[in-house]
C-alpha cells in the first residue's frame, strides 16, 4: 500500500517548504484494501511489526 503522509513544514528568511511525502506500507493481508478506492483519506493501524492491519475511511 502506498500512502502519502503530512511532512513537518520548514520557513527561512528565503525560503518554505511543506507538503506530503509517499511512503510504502506492507498489509497483513489483501482484506485491509476491501471498500477502499484510491485517493481515499483513512486512519491506519498497524500491529507490532509496523504492518497494516486495518484501514478506517476518515469522514
Amino acid at each position: 500500500m502506498y500512502v502519502l503522509s503530512p511532512v513537518s513544514t520548514f520557513a527561512s528568511e528565503d525560503y518554505q517548504a511543506e507538503g506530503m511525502k509517499a511512503e510504502k506500507k506492507k498489509c497483513l493481508s489483501s482484506e485491509v484494501w476491501d471498500g477502499l478506492e484510491p485517493g481515499n483519506r483513512v486512519k491506519l493501524f498497524f500491529d507490532d511489526k509496523g504492518r497494516v492491519v486495518m484501514a478506517a475511511l476518515e469522514e
